[in-house]
C-alpha cells in the first residue's frame, strides 16, 4: 500500500462540472498507463482519494504563489490522501509493445495488475484479447489504465487531447 499526502488542494478537484466527473473519483480502480513516481506501468492500482479539512496556520492567512496573492480563500482548500496498491508481478510470455493487441488500444497495459496467475504452473500471464482477434471473444484486461499524471491537473482545465 502506498499513500501520498497532497496538501492545500482546491476542493473543486472533487466536484462534478457538467457531465464530467473529477479525475480523483472517476478513475478509481485503474492502473498507471505510464511509469509514475518511479513505478513501472501497470504496477500501481489507484484505490481512491480522501479529502480532509485544511486548517491554516493562522485564520487570516492569505495564500501566495511565487510572491503573488492568489485571492483564494483557505476555506476552499482541502488536504488529500491518495491511496495506491503496488504489485511487482512479472509475466510469462507477455506481448511486447509492438503487438497489435496492445497498439490498437493504449488503455491495455500488459504488466503489473493485469497479469493473472495460473495456479497450475504458478506464473503470471496477460490474458486479455480483442474480441475480433481471439477465440475468447469479449475478454478485457482486469484493469483499465489511466495516465496518473492527470490526477494532479485542474478539472476546469481543458486537456490538449480533449475531454477524457
Amino acid at each position: 500500500m502506498i499513500e501520498l499526502n497532497w496538501f492545500m488542494v482546491p476542493f473543486r478537484y472533487f466536484q462534478q462540472y457538467g457531465d464530467s466527473k473529477p479525475y480523483l473519483t472517476r478513475f478509481q480502480n485503474t492502473i498507471n498507463q505510464y511509469p509514475f513516481l518511479g513505478f513501472g506501468a501497470g504496477s500501481l492500482l489507484f484505490l481512491g482519494a480522501t479529502p480532509t479539512s485544511y486548517i491554516p496556520v493562522t485564520p487570516d492567512a492569505k495564500l501566495y504563489t511565487q510572491g503573488l496573492e492568489t485571492g483564494a480563500d483557505a476555506g476552499l482548500l482541502c488536504n488529500v490522501k491518495l491511496r495506491f496498491l503496488y504489485t511487482s508481478r512479472e509475466g510469462t510470455d507477455v506481448p511486447d509493445s509492438s503487438n497489435p493487441l496492445l497498439t490498437a488500444n493504449r488503455n491495455r497495459v500488459a504488466a503489473g495488475h493485469n497479469l493473472l496467475i495460473n495456479y497450475s504452473d504458478r506464473r503470471y500471464y496477460y490474458t486479455a484479447t480483442e474480441p475480433t482477434l481471439g477465440s475468447d471473444a469479449g475478454r478485457h484486461p482486469s484493469f483499465d489504465s489511466f495516465p496518473f499524471q492527470l490526477l494532479f491537473t485542474d478539472p476546469l482545465y481543458q486537456q490538449p487531447g480533449g475531454v477524457i
